[in-house]
């Protein structure tokens, strides 16, 4: 009995022990400490078929943000630090560091006849995308988003977007 239990126990350890090494091998090069000015975020928007309407966002961890539409028109403000602490929260909360790198690949699940399953994929082209970079310390993430996938990534691009819809200058 009392060997089961310990073997039970060492089992258990070394699952959790390999669970957490497969979960720090994806975010291993991400630094843990950092500067706020060492931060970089950008949106790039891409529309289809080449139409206007294709912008650049650039946040810089000194809170100077840009907003840049068809290379032409640009839009300065200020970010206070809470709000630049709160899109990085935001980045490890949706788990940004360990997403694919492009959703362009559409998934279709149908039901034939013969009641099997039969799963295609084709690739999303000429469409407009974002695709949504951080960089901290020399680290760099990137994520091309296509028909809102993923979603939360999404989600985080509209309300960086939504910063420059107020066009408030946020104290520092």
């Amino acid at each position: 009995m009392l060997k089961a239990t310990l073997l039970g126990s060492i089992f258990s350890g070394v699952i959790m022990m390999a669970n957490s090494v497969m979960a720090g091998d994806v975010t291993a090069s991400l630094p843990q400490k950092y500067q706020l000015e060492e931060v970089h975020i950008s949106v790039l928007h891409q529309t289809g078929h080449h139409l206007p309407g294709s912008y650049t966002i650039q946040i810089h961890g000194n809170g100077q943000a840009t907003q840049t539409i068809d290379q032409q028109t640009t839009t300065e403000i200020m970010l206070a630090d809470e709000m630049l602490v709160d899109l990085l929260k935001d980045f490890y909360h949706i788990h940004f560091f360990e997403l694919q790198d492009t959703y362009t690949v559409r998934k279709q699940v149908a039901l034939l006849d013969d009641h099997s399953i039969i799963i295609s994929g084709y690739r999303l082209v000429d469409m407009s995308s974002q695709r949504l970079c951080i960089a901290i310390a020399g680290y760099e993430k990137c994520v091309t988003i296509m028909d809102e996938q993923p979603l939360q990534a999404s989600q985080l691009v509209k309300k960086i977007e939504a910063l420059f819809t107020r066009k408030e200058v946020f104290k520092r």
